[in-house]
This record gives C-alpha cells, sequence and structure tokens, in this order.
C-alpha cells in the first residue's frame, strides 16, 4: 500500500521556537511519527538590539541575504565581465576582470564580518570550466559597501 508524507509543525511553549515531526500517513489514514522532534529555524526575529553595534561583527540576517544574492549575480557575471561591466560591481580595480569560459556554480560557506560600514565577506566559489568541464574553486576575501546598491570596495 502506498502512503503519504506529511511535515507537521509543533509549536511549544516558547512562542519564537518551533518544531518540526514527520509523520506518515499509511493507506488507512493511521498516522505514524517516524522522526523525533527536531527544532526548525526561528521565522520570528527577535527585538533584541545588541548595546554597541560598532563592537558587535555579526551581520543580521537580511543583509545577509541581501549580500549573498549580490554575490551571487557578481559571479555570474565575474568570468566574462569586461572591466566596464565589472565597474557597476566594484569600486577601483579591486578585482581584476578573468576573462575564462567559467560558469557560475555555487557560493561555498560564505562568512559575513561587520567591519564600520562595510561587510568582509570570506567565501570559496565554485566554477564550472566550460572547456575542460572541471570545477574550479576559487578563494575570496571581499570587502562590501552598500550605498544604493553593493559595490566590492576591498
Amino acid at each position: 500500500s502506498v502512503g503519504s508524507w506529511h511535515h507537521a509543525p509543533l509549536q511549544n511553549k516558547e512562542p519564537n521556537n518551533q518544531y518540526t515531526v514527520k509523520v506518515h500517513v499509511d493507506a488507512d489514514g493511521d498516522m505514524v511519527i517516524i522522526q523525533n522532534p527536531t527544532l526548525a529555524p526561528a521565522i520570528e526575529k527577535s527585538d533584541y538590539e545588541p548595546k554597541t553595534p560598532e563592537a558587535d561583527a555579526s551581520v543580521d540576517a537580511d543583509t545577509v541575504n541581501d549580500a549573498t544574492a549580490f554575490l551571487e549575480t557578481f559571479f555570474k557575471l565575474y568570468p566574462t565581465a569586461t572591466e566596464k561591466e565589472l565597474a557597476y560591481y566594484v569600486s577601483g580595480n579591486v578585482i581584476e576582470p578573468i576573462g575564462r569560459d567559467y560558469l557560475y556554480s555555487e557560493l561555498v560557506n560564505p562568512i559575513f564580518t561587520k567591519d564600520g560600514d562595510n561587510v568582509k565577506v570570506k567565501v570559496a566559489v565554485k566554477f564550472l570550466d566550460n572547456q575542460t568541464k572541471a570545477t574550479q574553486v576559487s578563494q575570496y576575501e571581499l570587502v562590501l559597501h552598500k550605498d544604493s546598491n553593493w559595490k566590492i570596495v576591498g
């Protein structure tokens, strides 16, 4: 007999914690829990504000998402971008054009830290080399700054 699978969120006494359990529903409609409750990522944001944001090197989730989206866009264009195209994303010549037939694959473990008005990021970037079909991994340490939009400034 073929059953169906359900993910059921469980709410516990702490309003900011959500738990997920896996429930199997068999052909007779009986439910069986097949995985113990696991803590799901919190959806609500905490109201906690650190008193000294200057001393706090962590970067908030919105900034991380925003900067990650920028980096993904940048690295999709980067392998084939001209200097003129790079100028839109990069301040000065902090990153040289590579002019290779690489295809962006993914960002690997980006680590963001706050540095004054800037955000530093350490990241490995996976590219696929279209010529050799080999995966190319490049390490970057970049400094990002956001005015009206993000730019790589260092």
